[in-house]
């Protein structure tokens, strides 16, 4: 900043932030600046959260754009949208015209969403029907929207992965998932014969409150105001409760989803570039699941007995996950495991640890594997968990259940020089607890001290001298 003479800061749309916590205090931060160069512009709905914080900052000066200004503006686009509509005359337009405005009250996306449900009338008369039935506000407009869908429990869906995907999809993927049936007695299963023929109709279904980007073709939300009203509590009162629903919830429908198509590859005996093709969502699935997963619900009862599946070898579901995700390749290089042979697939309770799954880890040792199987990159479970180092959680419990903490083998000769390596103090100071040999030699960097010292973790330096 002392760089320049003034420095300009814009944050739009503040309300809309994932974090707004942690960018509430960056700010915060910048109003201490007293140097007269910096100058920040903010917007944001007025939410709670955002008012409070506002209010401590003295130097803040604060103003609405409700009122007459914002008014204008509306006026504005509303004429701009009432240009595409040529097939009314110059009488329905200026009745449409005068309607949103009166009921705009500064809300932009109150009146595209108008537009929207006006464009669907052919005549006259049911504009005039339209109009006469305009829901005052979002959440009114929101709850009718829902209400006149043809397939709920398929929009419902859609909405939740709109919502909380870990990143934009476009038709193709979305059209995947309501191909997984949930009315099914016992798991939730994915069905090719519910697939939409056309994977566009996601937008017709979806009309109003998603929007697709012209360039990437990714969907995504029309408007945060969405997603607020979906995950209110004012959605529970009305006449759309079914529509709504929490974090945890969605988190764990998009898990079993995921897990789903998962489970549905298990029936290929192999990862062509055909079959890949042919499951959009496959790619989201393998690298996805487990962060739903570990969002949704805890104890999921559905979650827990897929991924019991998942882990069962009953089929290919498990090696076909680790061919398109190998938690051993760097993401770069995962296509080379494209091609692996069931010879080639270290044993489930290797990749649960390899991937931090503490609850997946405890019921695989529950049923009787093999705590100690050689396979792998890593040599074997304790290994793979050290170097991983998600928590100390699996560590400790593949540990109790009768580990070898000095197993040799694997990439770095030991779980201490794994651990040492990537740098998880808590796990280097539970092997060191449980009896791991400090001067074991072997491995990629001979021993954990010289690892420790490659990657430069002083105080895992530290830890192992003071042994």
């Amino acid at each position: 900043i002392e760089g320049f003479e003034h420095v300009y800061i814009v944050v739009d749309a503040l309300d809309e932030c994932t974090d707004k916590k942690k960018v509430l205090a960056w700010i915060e931060e910048l109003m201490q600046w007293n140097g007269g160069k910096l100058h920040i512009f903010l917007s944001s709905r007025p939410e709670t959260d955002i008012k409070k914080k506002f209010r401590s900052m003295a130097n803040l000066v604060q103003f609405s754009l409700a009122g007459s200004p914002m008014n204008k503006d509306i006026e504005i686009c509303i004429d701009a949208m009432l240009l595409e509509m040529d097939m009314w005359d110059d009488e329905t337009r200026a009745h449409v015209r005068d309607v949103l405005i009166r009921g705009a009250q500064g809300m932009f996306q109150w009146v595209a969403l108008q537009i929207v449900e006006l464009s669907k009338c052919r005549t006259r008369r049911s504009v005039e029907a339209q109009l006469k039935a305009v829901p005052k506000g979002l959440d009114a407009t929101y709850e009718k929207m829902l209400l006149s869908s043809n397939n709920p429990a398929d929009l419902k869906q859609l909405l939740m992965w709109l919502a909380f995907s870990q990143h934009d999809l476009r038709a193709e993927e979305l059209a995947d998932v309501v191909a997984v049936d949930f009315s099914s007695t016992d798991l939730p299963s994915f069905d090719p014969g519910l697939r939409f023929f056309r994977p566009t109709d996601v937008l017709e279904m979806c009309c109003g409150f998603v929007t697709e980007n012209a360039d990437t073709g990714f969907i995504t939300l029309v408007h945060q105001s969405v997603k607020d009203y979906l995950i209110s509590a004012r959605i529970k009162g009305g006449g759309a409760s079914y529509f709504g629903f929490d974090e945890m919830l969605a988190q764990s429908m998009i898990a079993q989803t995921c897990l789903a198509c998962l489970l549905h590859l298990g029936l290929f005996p192999s990862m062509n570039e055909s079959v890949i093709q042919d499951f959009p969502l496959a790619a989201y699935a393998v690298r996805h699941w487990i962060t739903h997963m570990r969002l949704g619900r805890a104890n999921d009862e559905h979650v827990l007995r897929m991924t019991d599946c998942l882990f069962s070898l009953k089929d290919n579901a498990l090696i076909n996950w680790v061919r398109l995700d190998d938690p051993d390749q760097h993401p770069s290089n995962r296509d080379k495991s494209r091609t692996k042979s069931f010879g080639d697939i270290a044993p489930p309770l290797y990749y649960a640890s390899s991937h931090g799954l503490e609850k997946i880890v405890g019921r695989l040792l529950t049923n009787g594997v093999s705590v100690g199987a050689p396979g792998g990159k890593y040599g074997n479970a304790l290994q793979a968990a050290s170097y991983h180092g998600h928590d100390a959680i699996v560590v400790q419990l593949l540990l109790n259940r009768g580990a070898n903490v000095n197993a040799p083998g694997g990439n770095f000769g030991s779980a201490l020089q794994a651990a040492s390596f990537m740098g998880p103090i808590d796990v280097v100071q539970l092997l060191l607890d449980h009896g791991a040999w400090v001067n074991e030699q072997g491995g990629q960097f001979g021993n954990a001290l010289k690892a420790a010292s490659y990657e430069g973790h002083e105080s895992i330096v530290r830890l192992l001298l003071e042994r």
